[in-house]
C-alpha cells in the first residue's frame, strides 16, 4: 500500500547550523498547506548542544506522537549519530533524492537527516518529497532491519 509520510504527522527540528534551513522547510509546508507538523529545535542560530534536540524529536517518535521526523544540523551526520543511539530510531543523512529513496526503501528510515550547511533549499525539499513518497519494501530488508533492531540499544 502506497502512501505519503507527508500526510501523517511529522516532527521538524535542528540545531543551530539547520536553523535557517528549518526556518524554510517551515515555510515551504506552510505554503503547501501541510500543517500536519510540530517543530522543534534551536530558537536561533546561537550556538547549541545539539542532543538536546535530537532527543525531543526522537522521543516524539518512540512516544508515536508523531511518525516520522526531519532532523537537520551542519552537515547532517552529528545528530544522525545521535539519533541513531535510540533503539526503534532509524535516522539516515540524506544529501540526495537517491539516497532518500534507497532510506526508505530499504532501512525504512523513521528519520530524514538534512545539512542545512550542505545542501540548498529547493535541493532539500526535493529530498523531502522523495523521501516521503517512497515505500519500504520489506522482504528481505525487513529481515536486516529486524537484525540490527537485535543488536540492542547503546544509550
Amino acid at each position: 500500500m502506497s502512501f505519503n509520510l507527508l500526510s501523517h504527522k511529522f516532527a521538524i527540528s535542528s540545531d543551530h547550523g539547520g536553523y535557517a534551513l528549518r526556518k524554510h522547510l517551515v515555510h515551504y509546508f506552510k505554503a503547501n498547506e501541510i500543517t500536519n507538523f510540530v517543530e522543534l529545535g534551536a530558537p536561533t542560530e546561537e550556538i547549541v548542544h545539539y542532543p538536546t534536540y535530537v532527543d525531543e524529536l526522537t522521543k516524539l517518535i518512540l512516544n508515536k506522537e508523531v511518525i516520522w521526523g526531519i532532523m537537520i544540523c551542519g552537515t547532517g551526520l552529528g545528530t544522525a549519530i545521535a539519533a541513531n543511539r535510540y533503539q526503534g530510531i532509524h535516522c539516515t543523512p540524506c544529501h540526495d533524492v537517491t539516497t532518500a529513496r534507497m532510506a526508505r526503501a530499504h532501512n525504512d528510515a523513521n528519520i530524514l537527516n538534512l545539512g542545512g550547511r550542505v545542501i540548498g533549499t529547493f535541493q532539500a525539499e526535493e529530498i523531502i518529497k522523495a523521501f516521503a513518497s517512497t515505500d519500504f519494501i520489506g522482504d528481505r530488508y525487513q529481515l536486516r532491519k529486524d537484525m540490527i533492531d537485535k543488536m540492542g540499544c547503546c544509550s
